[in-house]
């Protein structure tokens, strides 16, 4: 039902108001008109200020929270990126928790321990948007811990792609191929 619906159901009991008058029709229109504004606003920020249905300044404003804003990037894929973002908490030291928490900052790979050495992050694919490769290490380092060293790999080529080439080694060291080569030309025939 519509507000001003509404006001004249309400006040027609009390049987004092001339409901067919011009007048409390056109004061009534004025009501109405400023109520639905109203109702209106309320429906959006009830959207906006939950995060899994937020589409607008909902997901601007957490953005800025926590970085840059990606208005660049769907609704869907901003409020992926910010629930794994606001999971990550100082609790959070395993190697699948520090996954986790790269995936929340755009970077999706595999995190290998080497023991005495560095971490080995080996990322697969970009979420974000990022320029360079030193952005996408500088945004990493966010949640990375402090006292690690961490080796970064921005190559596509893993050993689960290599072993989809179905290729043997003679057949791939003929094509006489650097990493960057294989990286960006592949090793289909």
């Amino acid at each position: 039902m519509n507000p001003l619906q509404s006001m004249k159901k309400k006040i027609a009991p009390l049987g004092i108001y001339n409901l067919d008058g011009a007048l409390l029709l056109a004061e009534l229109q004025a009501y109405a008109g400023e109520l639905s504004a109203l109702a209106a606003a309320w429906e959006e920020l009830k959207r906006e200020i939950f995060l899994p249905t937020a589409q607008s300044y909902g997901l601007s404003l957490r953005e800025e929270l926590c970085g840059p804003r990606r208005e660049y990037l769907d609704a869907a894929a901003r409020r992926e990126m910010l629930a794994r973002r606001f999971a990550v908490t100082q609790e959070d030291c395993r190697r699948e928790d520090v996954e986790r928490a790269l995936r929340a900052c755009g970077l999706e790979g595999s995190l290998q321990e080497r023991p005495g050495q560095a971490l080995y992050f080996n990322c697969l694919n970009t979420l974000d948007e990022f320029r360079t490769a030193d952005e996408a290490r500088a945004a990493a380092e966010e949640f990375l811990p402090a006292h690690l060293t961490v080796e970064f790999d921005m190559r596509a080529s893993t050993w689960d792609v290599m072993d989809a080439w179905d290729q043997d080694f003679d057949t791939v060291d003929a094509k006489d191929l650097a990493w960057q080569g294989i990286d960006e030309t592949g090793m289909e025939e």
